[in-house]
């Protein structure tokens, strides 16, 4: 994928406006020729007339033509081309990234993480490979258990989790939601809400409100870390990983005079 190969790429954000402007025009092109490449593809599948599975052909009018595009049809900020409209739910969409945190049950920032995607939904997994490099560098173990609201949920990665012996409590209903979500019953989600249902699946999901909200809200209204100081996904995940570097560190001095008898 094209936002794979330039996360790949790391290219810094260009200080000079000029240069912005021509990175953008060279972005757009690139993906202009993505979309022809796609187009051609889609002819040539369509002309063999074989099904996608490869089971049976197909009449020509069975599969509707392809208008290709001549123009680029995305859109890029010229400050950050990197960045993307981020929307949540009672907000105004903002321009920049979806940082995520993996913490333990003492607000401890295992993995920090950046993404050009707004919902959370399919980062569940990324970011249980991503706690895991950490636990395992320092010679730790996978998480027993991990705990993340319902923006997370998405079947096969907690099946993919699951699968490695780890515990995954997620809600398939949002606590703005009254009941099941339309379409979301039997299977995963009625066993998933009858383990939460359970005393101890109540707990353990619970305490996700006193360890990674928190850490947000530490982050945001006591250091009045809201915004990124530097521009490019690469930049900005370095800043987040620093913010959740030094927010460790805090969390250490804090437990050390903490100690120190009176």
């Amino acid at each position: 994928m094209l936002d794979a190969e330039r996360e790949r790429e790391g290219r810094p954000i260009a200080k000079d406006r000029t240069d912005r402007l021509f990175e953008a025009c060279r972005r757009l092109e690139e993906e202009l020729d993505v979309e022809h490449a796609s187009h051609a593809a889609y002819d040539a599948w369509r002309a063999r007339g074989v099904a996608a599975d490869g089971s049976r052909r197909m009449a020509p009018g069975m599969v509707k033509p392809h208008e290709p595009v001549l123009v680029p049809s995305g859109l890029i900020n010229t400050s950050d081309h990197d960045s993307r409209p981020m929307r949540t739910h009672g907000y105004k969409p903002l321009q920049g990234y979806n940082a995520q945190l993996a913490v333990n049950d003492r607000q401890v920032v295992i993995a920090a993480e950046l993404t050009c995607d707004s919902p959370d939904f399919g980062h569940l997994e990324p970011m249980v490979r991503a706690a895991q490099r950490e636990l395992r560098g320092v010679d730790l173990g996978d998480p027993r258990v991990v705990v993340a609201d319902a923006g997370y949920w998405h079947q096969r990665q907690i099946e993919t989790v699951v699968s490695d012996g780890i515990q995954v409590l997620i809600a398939p209903d949002s606590s703005l939601r009254r009941g099941a979500r339309p379409g979301w019953t039997g299977g995963l989600y009625d066993f998933m809400r009858r383990v939460l249902a359970t005393p101890d699946g109540h707990d353990l999901y619970r305490r996700r409100q006193a360890t990674i909200e928190p850490v947000f809200g530490q982050l945001k209204f006591n250091r009045q870390i809201r915004r990124f100081q530097r521009r490019g996904r690469a930049a900005c995940r370095s800043e987040w990983r620093l913010i959740a570097a030094t927010h460790n560190l805090l969390k250490l001095h804090r437990h050390q005079i903490d100690a120190i008898p009176a």
